[in-house]
């Protein structure tokens, strides 16, 4: 009886130091800002970069991710994909059947916008 006495004692003691509730108060800890564009008010905002990448055969994945994605993610996809750079790609106009949203070849100095794919040269691989 003597240790069931002194065990409820010590369970009690131990219930009265936990924070209301019994759970313990998360820190508040900065967030880590995201990177924004400067080009308008509408573009201010922060605006995730999606890159992703494939060998040569990998066109019929890229085209299955990009039917799956809806128009409007608020996101920017970057296509790489490693091809033979003295040949011309045909990658843009294919993936611009795939989706809704628009397809670009990457150009020097070119702004990147949400909803819109952009496929880097086989030049620049």
């Amino acid at each position: 009886m003597k240790k069931l006495r002194r065990s409820v004692s010590k369970n009690r003691a131990a219930a009265l130091k936990k924070p209301q509730g019994g759970k313990s108060i998360p820190e508040k800890r900065p967030q880590p800002q995201r990177a924004t564009t400067d080009a308008s008010p509408k573009l201010a905002q922060a605006m995730p970069i999606v890159g992703f990448g494939a060998s040569a055969g990998g066109l019929e994945a890229f085209q299955l991710l990009l039917r799956a994605l809806p128009r409007d993610t608020g996101m920017a996809f970057v296509v790489v994909q490693h091809l033979e750079p003295r040949h011309e790609s045909m990658l843009t106009n294919l993936l611009s059947r795939a989706t809704a949203m628009p397809v670009h070849e990457v150009r020097e100095k070119m702004r990147i916008e949400p909803n819109h794919v952009y496929v880097i040269p086989p030049t620049r691989t």
